[in-house]
């Protein structure tokens, strides 16, 4: 056999016995460790002692860990979990003695934005039915039936009785003083963006107007039908406009507010007036100039 011939030889030997066939290689996951924190806290940033957080840690579809902590001093729940899964999830829910609960979800996608350690938390705020009221307004109405109504009507709105597109406000609800009169404030935050291609400001008016201020207006005289404390009510309302072209899209925030007399959604409620005469009646300010609006158009018009 020639030089060439035993080359050729060789370099067959080595492809075939050298390691260059295929192989069936097993491929072996390297475990993630996820750790979750919960800061839970009340509405003026102070940790919340004793409140208790069921939860569930779940990697891909199976369900990992799960258990019950009670938050010390510093208010903090701490739980980590080690999985080959390049996904994870936590499912919480905390409650506390005299506090509303909460509930929601923190989750994990492995090479999104994490690596060796992941870590996600959240600031969790557990609120009271009288963190709703604005400083000093309880004291001013203690001993009154008005302040067992005004905590019905928070409690219908966090256990979803009343169902509305905004979120009742912290510290909001106050007297109001309106000319010679005094009303009842309760201020809202919409829970929606709405696009600007489709509403401009005071086409949100009227959407936040039917989605919000009209069904929770309408309940408030089966709460107050026996105390004429107040000369009616004052309903503040933030909404939101963007192009929502983005995360990085601006906001733009408006504020409206909705002054509504007793005697006239006392007589919109029993039917003898129309939604429009209730709005003509009624005083309306966005960014605190007056407006009008035409419930037909679900927009109005500058008031001269």
């Amino acid at each position: 056999m020639n030089r060439i011939g035993r080359y050729l030889l060789f370099f067959l030997f080595i492809f075939l016995f050298g390691g260059c066939t295929p192989m069936n290689v097993n491929t072996v996951k390297s475990p993630h460790s996820y750790q979750y924190s919960l800061y839970i806290v009340g509405v003026e940033g102070e940790p919340i002692k004793e409140a208790t957080v069921e939860y569930t840690i779940s990697a891909g579809e199976p369900r990992v860990k799960s258990g019950s902590k009670i938050t010390e001093a510093d208010g903090i729940f701490r739980e980590t979990v080690v999985s080959e899964e390049s996904k994870s999830q936590l499912h919480y829910r905390i409650s506390k003695d005299g506090y509303y609960s909460q509930e929601g979800d923190l989750s994990f996608l492995f090479g999104d934005k994490y690596f060796a350690m992941l870590s996600e938390s959240a600031e969790i705020t557990l609120v009271r039915p009288a963190d709703y009221f604005a400083k000093d307004f309880e004291d001013t109405i203690s001993g009154l039936s008005a302040n067992s109504k005004i905590r019905e009507v928070v409690n219908d709105l966090n256990n979803g009785e009343l169902t509305l597109e905004a979120h009742l406000n912290t510290q909001s609800i106050a007297r109001m003083p309106f000319g010679k009169d005094t009303y009842l404030r309760f201020s809202f935050s919409s829970k929606i963006i709405y696009n600007s291609s489709y509403y401009n400001e005071l086409q949100l008016a009227g959407k936040l107007f039917e989605s919000s201020v009209k069904p929770f207006i309408v309940s408030l005289p089966d709460y107050f039908n026996e105390e004429k404390l107040f000369s009616g009510y004052g309903i503040a309302i933030e909404g939101y406009l963007s192009c929502l072209c983005g995360d990085d899209a601006e906001i733009t925030t408006i504020k409206y507010l909705f002054m509504i007399p007793s005697h006239t959604l006392e007589k919109f409620v029993a039917g003898d007036i129309w939604e429009q005469q209730l709005l003509k009646e009624s005083v309306i300010l966005m960014n605190g100039k007056a407006i009008q609006l035409d419930v037909q158009e679900s927009g109005g018009r500058l008031h001269s």
